[in-house]
């Protein structure tokens, strides 16, 4: 009799512990889904279009867009992808500006500026490969990826 109560009780701590194993992974994958949502929902760009023409650099997100010309842009880049997620169909471009540009194009693109980067931020759907071709033959500025610490 002592063998039958040792073996149906010992079932118990384990089913109690494995089902707060399980409470405790899902509450780690809810909060690391969680802070992806918000850094996504944060960003003004998450899954805006961004044109590339001669003059300047469009970021159309709704109804709203901002527009940045090349002569207020030093040069340009994309973030490093530990910074997005390797598997993300993200492409985040960081596009620094000039020593000085023009006070109406850092009031319209202050939804875009990261501190972190020290330039503007453009978080978009667009497929990497040809954004990039665009920007490499229209910007006419130079192309500087993002660092992952800044170097300053």
């Amino acid at each position: 009799m002592a063998i039958g109560v040792a073996v149906a009780f010992s079932g118990i701590p384990l089913l109690y512990t494995s089902f707060w194993l399980f409470c405790l992974l899902l509450f780690a994958v809810g909060v690391a889904v969680a802070v992806y949502g918000i850094r996504m929902a944060r960003s003004f760009t998450a899954g805006a279009t961004v044109q590339v023409g001669g003059e300047e650099l469009t970021v159309r997100s709704g109804e709203s867009s901002i527009r940045i010309p090349w002569s207020d842009v030093d040069r340009w880049g994309v973030a490093q992808r530990e910074v997005v997620g390797a598997t993300s169909r993200f492409t985040q471009l960081v596009v620094w500006p000039t020593a000085s540009p023009a006070p109406d194009t850092i009031a319209a693109a202050k939804p875009l500026w990261n501190e972190h980067h020290r330039g503007w931020v453009l978080t978009t759907y667009e497929p990497a490969p040809e954004l990039l071709a665009d920007l490499e033959s229209l910007s006419g500025r130079s192309r500087q990826d993002a660092l992952k610490e800044p170097d300053w």
